[in-house]
């Protein structure tokens, strides 16, 4: 989960990397959507969860902020491009009451003070969200991705993430775009 919105930030066009700035939001799947914001250098990504599955009763919300640079192309016969991205800071907003009391008993991420619709900077911690047989590590600051991207008109395609692919270092970054593209909600 965290780490889909990672190389969500593999936005950008090489020729013109004007058009990467603004909104971009993937339709409602699987009880989730993600929104990036691109600002010059800078990037936000939101992974909003749902209790239902057309994404009307929020859960809680991800948010990834950073630095990302263009490095060039990645596959020339694919027409994509490559994206890093640089982890500055990821939080954690609970929008449910039932959810803070649940994190609060559990102590999710160390905190027992979670409250409704209040972010909390969950970076480089270990938060057992859902299951203490699989806790997750948060990215740290300074922590780099590697993704690649493609636009299409007002879509925006990312790298697909899998166990080998996973954008952790240069030599895992994706080669397959994900087939859900992001669309441009501004200009």
């Amino acid at each position: 989960m965290i780490f889909a919105f990672i190389l969500a930030l593999q936005i950008a066009q090489a020729e013109d990397p004007q058009l990467l700035l603004g909104r971009w939001e993937q339709d409602c799947y699987e009880h989730k959507q993600k929104t990036e914001v691109f600002y010059p250098e800078h990037v936000s990504f939101f992974e909003n969860y749902y209790v239902d599955d057309r994404c009307n009763q929020a859960l809680f919300t991800f948010k990834s902020t950073g630095a990302y640079s263009l490095p060039g192309p990645a596959n020339v016969d694919l027409g994509t491009e490559k994206m890093d991205f640089r982890f500055e800071q990821v939080e954690v907003l609970l929008k449910r009451q039932d959810l803070v009391d649940q994190f609060n008993a559990e102590k999710t991420c160390g905190f027992s003070d979670w409250v409704i619709n209040e972010a909390k900077d969950i970076t480089a911690l270990l938060c057992d969200f859902f299951s203490s047989a699989k806790p997750v590590h948060i990215p740290a600051a300074g922590e780099m991705r590697y993704g690649i991207y493609k636009m299409a008109g007002d879509e925006l395609y990312l790298g697909r993430l899998t166990l080998n692919q996973n954008g952790r270092s240069e030599g895992t970054r994706p080669t397959d775009l994900d087939l859900s593209p992001y669309l441009k909600i501004n200009p």
